[in-house]
């Protein structure tokens, strides 16, 4: 699910540059929704994405009727947001059927109101696992949505775990690889890539406690109550502790 000022062709691009350097298993589909695809229109992209939801839920429906035993489902900045409502439309109508093919989320650089994406959260109940989030507050682009709604920070860009201590979640922080705007560190910087696919097999790895599915990345693990942030680092990188 691509975000906010992006075209179709440039999803294209960036789900199947995520399929090949994460060597994701199965079957990769684009959802791709109205963007205006240019830097003015990110009020036009916001009802876009509002008008896209219910297709998105379409689409799970469609793909769970097809046989999927397994949806791990990956958006993108404003993207995230159309996930998140497609979700909870499926909690609202007790789709328990579909929602128990998650076998995973996965949000990049979402460009989400944090209490809006709590609210929804707790709707939907018990979340897909794993649930994870990549972000950073080094994230530019997340730094004028914040400051274009009137707010510190956006769900991407969080600093403060306590907000989501309720939600069993995982914070990825990606500051130390961000390269440009920090918008899309997942795809742009060559070190993180490198680094996540060291994990030999990613859908193993997702499917094991959260314990031991942490160890397998470099990095400082903080906890509270259910959710985790973890202040990922290059490999061999010195502890944040040594750094003068």
């Amino acid at each position: 699910m691509h975000g906010y000022n992006s075209n179709y062709a440039e999803g294209i691009y960036r789900i199947a540059q995520l399929a090949h350097d994460l060597k994701l298993p199965g079957t990769v589909l684009l959802y791709s929704w109205p963007s205006a695809a240019q830097p003015l229109g990110y009020e036009y992209d916001r009802y876009s994405a509002l008008f896209a939801r219910d297709g998105l839920a379409s689409l799970i429906h469609e793909v769970a009727r097809a046989g999927a035993k397994r949806i791990l489902l990956v958006a993108h900045s404003m993207g995230s947001g159309v996930t998140m409502e497609a979700l909870r439309s499926a909690a609202i109508e007790g789709d328990t059927r579909t929602l128990k093919l998650l076998g995973g989320v996965i949000l990049i650089s979402p460009d989400i109101d944090v209490d809006v994406f709590r609210e929804e959260a707790l709707s939907i109940g018990t979340l897909p696992q794993p649930f994870v989030i990549f972000g950073t507050r080094r994230d530019q682009f997340l730094r004028v949505s914040a400051a274009l709604t009137g707010q510190d920070e956006r769900l991407g860009s969080l600093t403060d775990l306590t907000r989501l201590a309720e939600l069993k979640v995982t914070f990825l922080d990606v500051g130390e690889f961000v390269q440009g705007t920090g918008h899309f560190v997942v795809g742009d910087s060559a070190a993180l890539i490198q680094l996540l696919g060291r994990i030999s097999d990613i859908q193993g790895a997702f499917e094991q406690d959260r314990r031991s599915r942490l160890g397998l990345l470099p990095g400082v693990v903080l906890t509270v109550q259910n959710a985790t942030a973890v202040i990922l680092r290059p490999w061999g990188a010195e502890p944040y502790g040594a750094r003068r």
